[in-house]
């Protein structure tokens, strides 16, 4: 297997994001942008795919392959992100009228990191970029979105947690 260099990282990492930007889901409405909740939602299922989407890109690193143990324990935190995005594009039910849109914070790359170290640290910075975000949005959203996003949130700091210990 040919090794990455931090320039191709780097470059899949470009890629994972313009992928992201320029796909759309066709089979799910544009949101109104005056529904906070929409927006929220929306806002919470582009980081959801964001960090799902540098997972991958980690994951596929010669240095994650390199170490299957650390493959082993990044690959079900990928595939938590992975369901969150499916529950947060899903239709929301009928909620009370909220009162402000959510802002939208987009999770930095694991970047160039090449070591196993790094890139654990990469991805925990993500991880607690999504957690204030997330929670950020809950005195803007109506109350079913904010258990919601409050659970998302815990699962973010958890995800912290789970790449803080050796």
């Amino acid at each position: 297997m040919p090794e990455f260099s931090r320039r191709r990282l780097l470059a899949a990492c470009a890629a994972v994001s313009v992928a992201a930007c320029t796909s759309g889901r066709s089979s799910h409405p544009r949101p109104e942008p005056s529904d906070p909740d929409t927006l929220a939602r929306a806002a919470a299922a582009r980081a959801e795919q964001t960090i799902a989407e540098a997972y991958d890109v980690a994951l596929a690193s010669a240095t994650i392959v390199a170490t299957p143990a650390l493959a082993a324990r990044l690959t079900p935190l990928r595939d938590h992100h992975r369901a969150h995005v499916d529950v947060l594009v899903q239709p929301p039910s009928p909620s009370p009228t909220p009162t402000s849109a959510t802002p939208s914070a987009s999770p930095s790359a694991t970047g160039a990191a090449s070591t196993p170290e790094a890139i654990v640290h990469a991805l925990a910075a993500q991880e607690r970029s999504l957690h204030v975000q997330l929670t950020a949005a809950l005195p803007r959203v109506s109350a079913e979105l904010a258990l919601l996003l409050a659970s998302l949130g815990a699962a973010a700091a958890a995800h912290v947690a789970e790449l803080s210990r050796r």
